[in-house]
């Protein structure tokens, strides 16, 4: 998590650089490019890092959330101050407990947020049917318009890219378990395997034959 404080920079995400300004944090996974660069002016940052495992989350593209991170950034001056003083082990262990619970409510008070989950659970059981906004704004029981709106506020994209970002995580499985990329194409919806192979290498960061190669080899 990468929050921001202070004036504006920009962090790549699946729409491009997109602006990251105050109140807002960037959330970005292992296995997914990112990056992110300052602008003109002031920008002031406060960032964690965690291993992988222990959100025990699926690998994600990159997304913004609108988030304060007021109390995590003094939870982290705090933690510099007892590092740089005492530096008791109980005492840095609370700092670093009181950093890990402002990110984690962060993350979890507006990224996972349940109206839409049983709308994905619905996508996911049948991944490769041919979903529209529409067809999901019935499942959910709300308009078009309030799905796009609470779609982009839980996940930071639309639904039909988070329909795609489904798509992906499942062939990323499939490929995992030795199934043929053209095979994996139409898994999730794709009669075209070349239309697929693009939109895993922009989702994933690489090709289907790439992501195949390496996980077949262990790496």
């Amino acid at each position: 998590m990468l929050a921001c404080l202070e004036g504006t920079g920009e962090v790549w995400t699946e729409e491009g650089w997109t602006a990251c300004t105050a109140g807002q944090s960037y959330i970005t996974s292992v296995q997914f490019p990112h990056a992110y660069r300052a602008t003109n002016g002031t920008w002031k940052l406060c960032w964690t890092i965690y291993r992988a495992e222990s959100f025990g989350s699926e690998p994600h593209p990159p997304y913004l959330l609108t988030h304060d991170a007021t109390q995590l950034e003094r939870a982290i001056l705090g933690l510099h101050t007892e590092a740089n003083w005492l530096g008791h082990d109980k005492g840095l262990d609370l700092w670093v407990k009181l950093i890990d619970l402002y990110v984690r409510s962060g993350i979890s008070d507006t990224s996972t947020a349940p109206r839409l989950k049983p709308l994905w659970e619905k996508v996911i059981e049948d991944v490769a049917a041919p979903w529209t906004v529409a067809k999901m704004a019935r499942v959910a029981g709300l308009s078009e318009t309030s799905l796009q709106r609470t779609c982009i506020a839980e996940t930071g994209v639309s639904p039909m890219r988070q329909i795609v970002r489904l798509r992906m995580r499942h062939a990323q499985s499939l490929l995992t378990s030795g199934i043929r990329v053209k095979s994996v194409a139409g898994a999730v919806g794709y009669a075209n395997e070349f239309a697929f192979s693009s939109a895993f290498r922009r989702i994933i960061g690489q090709p289907p034959v790439d992501f195949k190669r390496k996980r077949n080899r262990g790496a």
